[in-house]
């Protein structure tokens, strides 16, 4: 995974609580810099379990040793990666 651009997210997050804030029947009320920074935690939070899980498939994927010898490693990994989203509820 890329590194994560702090500054990027700020700006996703202030856009995302301007939108949701937004209207005459906005889905939520509030102060924009508070769920500016409820935002930037959640994808923050997402990031980091994107990254577990990708950490884990590889991990899985390394310990199945010679008996993925001539498949296709790409193929294999991501259906680990997504048997592990999967299980964690956590959409890729």
């Amino acid at each position: 995974m890329a590194a994560v651009d702090q500054d990027g997210i700020r700006r996703l997050a202030a856009l995302v609580a301007r939108h949701l804030l937004s209207g005459k029947e906005a889905p939520v009320s509030g102060d924009p810099s508070v769920l500016a920074a409820a935002v930037a935690t959640a994808i923050v939070a997402n990031f980091k379990t994107e990254a577990e899980i990708e950490r884990q498939a590889r991990k899985k994927l390394e310990s199945l040793g010679r008996e993925t010898d001539g498949m296709d490693h790409a193929k294999l990994l991501q259906g680990i990666r997504q048997h592990l989203a999967k299980e964690r509820g956590f959409v890729l």
